[in-house]
């Protein structure tokens, strides 16, 4: 499964390398690192787990997106979305609509995402995500909302809030999240990166 993933990995390189518009690298959640391109309106991505002790135990997801701008300072995402574990211990399909705007002059934006999604062992859910957030300067701006997206694998309603900071290609965000039910000592801090290279 390790050499499937890897050749996932390469053949996108490959592919978007030749012919994309954009190629991009980085990291979700402190959890999964991705890389994948962007060609026109379409996209691939590949991710794999990290800072998992045992080889057999990673996790390897494909995404495919299609991106559309819409009226009003708009755009809507369209994406499915395979993974597996390494051993084979489950599997998960599913799929996830995002809306995403910004206005004034960037200055505010808004983003929700709907996802459905089939865990071998656990079945099928729904789950979502809604976020403000307010750019304060040219780099820096201030997010917040609330989601059931599992930010690992089991769903779970947390509030979340954090910064995004952003220069040139490169944008990360730290954030911090705790769950609804005041269970403070499951409050996690996490950063996700992205590096977004325009061909």
């Amino acid at each position: 499964m390790k050499k499937i993933g890897l050749m996932l990995l390469f053949c996108s390189a490959i592919l978007f390398a030749t012919e994309d518009k954009a190629l991009f690298a980085g990291m979700r959640n402190s959890r999964y690192a991705f890389i994948g391109g962007e060609y026109n309106h379409y996209g691939l991505t590949i991710e794999n787990s990290i800072f998992v002790q045992k080889a057999e135990q990673q996790y390897v997801r494909a995404t495919l997106s299609y991106r559309t701008p819409l009226p009003l300072h708009l755009n809507l995402c369209y994406a499915l979305f395979s993974g597996v574990r390494y051993d084979r211990a489950y599997y998960d399909v599913g799929g996830k609509i995002n809306l995403n705007g910004v206005w004034i002059n960037d200055r505010m934006g808004l983003d929700a995402t709907w996802q459905v999604y089939n865990d071998s062992e656990m079945g099928l859910f729904s789950t979502y995500e809604g976020r403000g957030s307010v750019r304060f300067l040219p780099e820096v701006s201030l997010f917040a909302g609330l989601r059931t997206i599992p930010e690992y694998r089991m769903r779970e309603k947390r509030i979340f809030a954090g910064f995004s900071f952003t220069s040139g290609h490169l944008t990360v965000n730290p954030e911090v999240s705790t769950p609804m039910k005041k269970e403070l000592e499951l409050t996690r801090v996490a950063v996700s990166f992205l590096y977004k290279l325009p061909l």
